[in-house]
């Protein structure tokens, strides 16, 4: 089977998606996209598990509590969930740790416990994570350290060189979105990481500015990431394309 572009991360259960989701779903369908569906709350992830019924298996369903709303939210709810589709879900994500909005001490302590708790079961069903790790990079890698899981995708990198090194010496996975298309930081990330960890994502619908003019980030932005990133990486769109595809079989641990 050829090549198939892939969206590490997008959260297609997002109200901003609501009055174009089935466009994107019939343009994944007919373009042939994968599209890596990730959770922020309980309730993101059960309306994920919704694309169970109605959706072909380009979907690939995530769930997770994103730090930003672990403080109310139930882990155990969420791993009780993960156990009962254990076999229908493809990992477990968003998760991780937020510097930039972790100013307080119980706040900090909630978002540790949540994490460490999806660490768990995602270690329990080998399950692949994605993780998000703003300002936090160094923790969140001390903390995986600890655990034995497929696969590690730092979503959305945005760390430094040093960081990025410690991370694809232990094998974790980067997507790099729309900020590579006019990021010079992003790029020489890009340039820096190794072709077999490298995934593409739009994180969508967060919106990008700069040459997206402010639009909701959609699957058909990741021709033009891949573009760009071909460009810095000195390779060919298609064989990049290619190893894309195959990085994301591996992430995945499963053929898509």
């Amino acid at each position: 089977m050829p090549s198939r572009i892939v969206d590490a991360h997008i959260h297609l259960t997002e109200q901003d998606f609501s009055n174009t989701l089935s466009y994107l779903l019939s343009d994944a369908k007919t373009t042939g996209k994968i599209l890596l569906s990730v959770a922020v709350d309980v309730a993101s992830s059960k309306a994920n598990l919704s694309f169970l019924k109605d959706v072909p298996d380009f979907v690939k369903i995530f769930i997770g509590i994103h730090p930003h709303f672990s403080v109310n939210e139930d882990a155990q709810e969420l791993i009780n969930i993960a156990k009962k589709f254990q076999k229908e879900i493809s990992g477990i994500g968003e998760i991780g740790l937020d510097g930039k909005y972790n100013n307080v001490k119980s706040s900090n302590r909630k978002q540790r416990d949540v994490f460490l708790s999806l660490l768990s079961i995602a270690e329990s069903l080998k399950k692949p994570v994605s993780i998000h790790s703003r300002n936090a990079t160094d923790e969140v890698m001390e903390i995986i350290s600890s655990y034995t899981i497929p696969a590690v995708l730092l979503h959305w990198f945005s760390g430094d060189l040093i960081q990025l090194k410690k991370g694809y010496a232990q094998g974790y996975y980067f997507s790099f979105g729309p900020a590579a298309v006019y990021s010079k930081k992003i790029r020489e990330l890009a340039s820096a990481t190794p072709l077999d960890l490298i995934l593409t994502e739009t994180d969508g619908p967060v919106k990008f500015g700069s040459c997206f003019s402010a639009k909701q980030a959609v699957p058909a932005f990741i021709p033009s990431i891949l573009f760009s990133l071909s460009s810095c990486l000195s390779m060919s769109y298609d064989d990049l394309v290619t190893q894309v595809y195959e990085n994301s079989i591996n992430y995945l641990g499963q053929n898509i």
